[in-house]
């Protein structure tokens, strides 16, 4: 069975095709998070987006470690029921 299909309202709401492929998944991901959750991410995406670019540089290099220091089972995607 098919899930919904996206009205025409949606459309205004959904990306441009060449977006796509990288942006939707973010967004059912950011989907899945409680509202605490999502209000924290929108924080620190506000804060990087009005940070200098060497200090985004020093953020992103950050989060590649701390991602790479995880364990493997923490680093599923939010999705992951396994």
């Amino acid at each position: 069975m098919a899930g919904p299909a996206c009205d025409q309202k949606d459309v205004h709401f959904t990306m441009k095709s060449h977006d796509d492929s990288k942006i939707a998944p973010l967004l059912l991901d950011f989907s899945s998070l409680s509202k605490s959750q999502q209000t924290a991410f929108l924080g620190c995406v506000n804060r990087f987006l009005f940070v200098s670019p060497s200090h985004r540089r020093r953020l992103v290099e950050c989060w590649r470690k701390r991602i790479c220091a995880r364990p493997a089972d923490t680093a599923k995607p939010l999705d992951s029921n396994v």
